[in-house]
């Protein structure tokens, strides 16, 4: 018996589900932009860094998707490794956000956009430990209580 083509596209979509649904998602979130201008923007090792520690902890079974201010930015350190996918420019801050709500774990550097897609995930959230570079009276007054929960870990922390 021969198949449909609509039997085929449906055994296409499930084998490529089983073979995603075997990885861990990460979603990373890089703030740059307005925070290059005398505010503290987190490294690129900082974020390699991390990824070492998912990929080591679900050996290398890890999808990587960054979603940032400054997409461009990100192809050229990230998009040279096999396992990471950057959003693209077309898509807007919600659909950003939709994505990371579906990863397991989550980078965060700084900004409140990374803190609520950490908040959406469901699992280990690695923030860097950097504290503000000239705060504003906003980071004055928000307790780091506040705004670290007990769910995020940092890496390299020294204190």
């Amino acid at each position: 018996k021969k198949k449909t083509d609509k039997t085929n596209l449906t055994q296409l979509k499930l084998r490529n589900k089983l073979i995603l649904s075997s990885y861990t998602w990460i979603g990373i979130h890089i703030r740059r932009s307005d925070f290059l201008h005398g505010r503290t923007v987190s490294s690129t090792s900082f974020i390699l860094d991390a990824m070492n520690l998912f990929n080591t902890k679900y050996n290398n079974r890890t999808i990587f998707v960054i979603t940032s201010d400054e997409k461009s930015y990100c192809s050229r350190p990230f998009t040279h490794i096999l396992n990471v996918v950057v959003t693209p420019d077309s898509f807007t801050p919600a659909e950003d956000m939709a994505i990371w709500a579906v990863c397991q774990n989550t980078i965060v550097t700084v900004g409140t956009f990374g803190w609520w897609g950490a908040y959406l995930s469901s699992g280990v959230v690695i923030h860097d430990v950097k504290s503000p570079q000239n705060p504003t009276p906003i980071d004055n007054n928000c307790s780091k209580d506040a705004f670290f929960p007990s769910w995020f870990s940092f890496l390299n922390r020294t204190s």
